[in-house]
């Protein structure tokens, strides 16, 4: 093997490093969006990361990490559910409130 093929070998290698180190960042970012509850900001940020991870689909990893950025996407929309349906129950619960005072 050539010095020329080692060298982009050890490219490829530091640019997909470089790639899980920012999807480590990026799910970090996602569980804090989570959990201050903006929701539409982590679904964004989960839609980017798995468009990126379209480009590198042809590694074994890369396709597992984007397996789970999915599941993490359903799990943000389960949980946008729930907070959608309290938004709703309190809204009802005022409304019926408010009305019963008239």
């Amino acid at each position: 093997m050539s010095m020329e093929w080692v060298l982009m070998f050890l490219k490829l290698v530091d640019c997909i490093l470089l790639v899980f180190l920012s999807q480590l960042r990026t799910e970090e970012k996602i569980q804090r969006l989570l959990s201050d509850g903006c929701y539409e900001a982590a679904i964004k940020e989960l839609l980017d990361c798995q468009a990126a991870s379209t480009s590198f689909s042809r590694f074994t990893c890369v396709v597992a990490l984007s397996g789970k950025l999915k599941d993490t996407l359903e799990v943000t929309e389960e949980l946008l559910d729930k907070a959608l349906a309290k938004v709703s129950i309190i809204k009802s619960h005022l409304t019926k409130e408010i009305l019963s005072q008239i």
